[in-house]
C-alpha cells in the first residue's frame, strides 16, 4: 500500500488545491490557479505543510515578522546606547524612524503597489557603502509578504476614479462606480 502518511498529505494536498482553484473543473475564472500559484510559492518559502490551515500559516508569519521586528529593534537600540552612547531622547526619536521606515517598505499605494520596498533600501546602501546586504533574500521576503497583503495589487477605487477623473477620464471613472455598484 505504500507510505500511508506521504499519501494522506498527498491527498491533503489535493483537496486543498481543489478548494482554492474551486469545485468546478470547467470553471475559466483563472483566479482560482493563481490563488493556488501564491499558495504553493507561500508554502515553499516557509516549507509549511499542507496540513497547517491558511489561517495558521497567516498567524504563524505575523508572528514570525512580529519576531523578527522586535529582535531588530531591541538590537539595534542596544548598539546605538551601548557603543553610541544614545540616551533615551535619540533612542525614542531612532525607534520612531525606524519604525516609519519600516511601514513605508511595506504600504501599499492607491494602486495597490509599493512606494518604496526593503529591496529597495537593501540595495541602496550596497550602492552607497559597499554593504553586502544579500538582495535574493530581501527580495523573496517582500515576495512572500506581497502574497499575504490583502492591498497588494489592489486598486482603492474611490482614489482610482478621483486619478482618473483629473486626467480627463470622466466617461471611464463613470465605468467604474456603475460597475461597483452593480456588483
Amino acid at each position: 500500500m505504500g507510505n500511508r502518511k506521504g499519501f494522506t498529505e498527498y491527498m491533503a494536498g489535493m483537496i486543498r488545491a481543489q478548494n482554492v482553484v474551486g469545485m468546478d473543473p470547467k470553471a475559466k475564472d483563472t483566479k482560482g490557479f493563481e490563488e493556488l500559484t501564491n499558495e504553493i510559492k507561500m508554502r515553499g518559502f516557509l516549507k509549511c505543510p499542507i496540513t497547517i490551515s491558511p489561517t495558521e500559516t497567516n498567524e504563524y508569519i505575523q508572528e514570525i515578522c512580529n519576531n523578527l521586528y522586535n529582535t531588530m529593534i531591541a538590537s539595534s537600540l542596544n548598539v546605538l546606547q551601548k557603543y553610541y552612547g544614545f540616551g533615551e531622547k535619540r533612542l525614542k526619536d531612532f525607534k520612531a524612524y525606524f519604525d516609519k521606515e519600516t511601514i513605508s517598505a511595506t504600504d501599499m499605494n492607491w494602486a495597490g503597489n509599493h512606494y518604496v520596498t526593503m529591496t529597495d533600501y537593501a540595495q541602496s546602501l550596497n550602492e552607497q557603502f559597499g554593504f553586502d546586504i544579500n538582495l535574493d533574500v530581501i527580495d523573496k521576503c517582500v515576495k512572500q509578504s506581497d502574497l499575504t497583503n490583502p492591498d497588494y495589487k489592489r486598486i482603492k477605487l474611490n482614489r482610482a476614479v478621483e486619478e482618473l477623473t483629473k486626467h480627463g477620464y470622466e466617461d471611464a471613472a463613470t465605468f467604474l462606480l456603475q460597475e461597483w455598484e452593480n456588483r
